[in-house]
């Protein structure tokens, strides 16, 4: 008990950054979307050659999931921050500076590396965190995630209002997450920490897919789906198909991270009412 008592100070500590991290990520990623119209017209690039070129994001991060699974048990989720937020908010900067499609992907690919490292760490650390606290706190975490991403699309929607360049903004939104995140991250706990606080049994690698995993990554599959078609296209269809201004198409995925707000947190009453095996089906139909 008087351990538990002496390392509570330390997981708040490590709740209060990992909150900001997942603002972050959410933050930045977010602020871009509503550029994207802009960019298209300013390289002359046809919904193929833009597509072709958004692919760059989803392949780094898809990259960086592989690495960071060789990364993580080597380094830890602790020390994997901080130069994953580093090198996202650098990498971020250079979208904007894209002088054709190929380095619009090359530019892309290297931020959702980083934004995929990013990712991974910082669920890891969540995870940490939640079993030292012994409290259901992801979905907060997620939560956080959500309100960063509304606030990144209202940042960028402003700043297509006012005329502020995709370089701009993302440079300084960037310095700002260095200056306020990048400190707060030495407080960071072990992931070794948090797996010895767990009474649950580790995982058997031989049996790391079963049908319930497959079911749930089916699930995700289909919801990042979604989710990216809203990121990378919204705005788009409103300006180039239904005709809309710059600053409504702007607020598209303003709308978009706003539902999604709401849903989240509002989600922890709706499941105390509801099973999550009749809870699932119908939010993911």
């Amino acid at each position: 008990m008087q351990s538990e008592d002496r390392r509570a100070p330390q997981v708040l500590r490590a709740k209060v950054t990992v909150t900001a991290v997942f603002i972050a990520h959410g933050l930045v990623f977010s602020s871009w979307a509503a550029h994207i119209p802009h960019v298209k017209a300013e390289l002359g690039l046809s919904d193929a050659g833009l597509g072709t070129a958004l692919f760059g994001a989803p392949l780094g991060s898809l990259v960086a999931t592989l690495l960071s699974h060789w990364a993580l048990p080597r380094w830890g989720s602790h020390r994997l921050i901080p130069v994953a937020v580093a090198g996202y908010v650098v990498a971020g900067a250079t979208v904007g500076l894209a002088g054709s499609a190929a380095a619009l992907f090359g530019a892309l690919a290297l931020w959702g590396l980083f934004q995929g490292a990013l990712d991974v760490a910082m669920n890891t650390q969540a995870g940490t965190v939640e079993r030292l606290a012994r409290a259901p706190i992801m979905a907060r975490f997620h939560g956080m995630w959500s309100v960063g991403a509304l606030v990144g699309a209202v940042i960028g929607a402003a700043c297509v209002s006012l005329g502020i360049g995709l370089t701009a903004q993302l440079t300084g939104l960037g310095l700002v997450v260095l200056i306020v995140v990048e400190p707060l991250t030495r407080r960071l706990i072990p992931d070794a920490a948090g797996a010895a606080a767990s009474s649950a049994p580790a995982p058997d690698a031989r049996t790391w897919m079963t049908p319930g995993v497959a079911i749930l990554a089916a699930v995700s599959f289909a919801s990042f789906l979604c989710e990216g078609a809203a990121t990378d296209w919204s705005a788009n269809y409103l300006r180039n198909v239904i005709g809309a201004g710059p600053s409504v198409a702007a607020l598209s995925y303003t709308a978009y991270t706003c539902a999604m707000v709401i849903t989240r947190f509002g989600a922890p009453r709706l499941h105390a009412r509801v099973s999550s095996r009749r809870l699932l089906p119908a939010l993911a139909l």
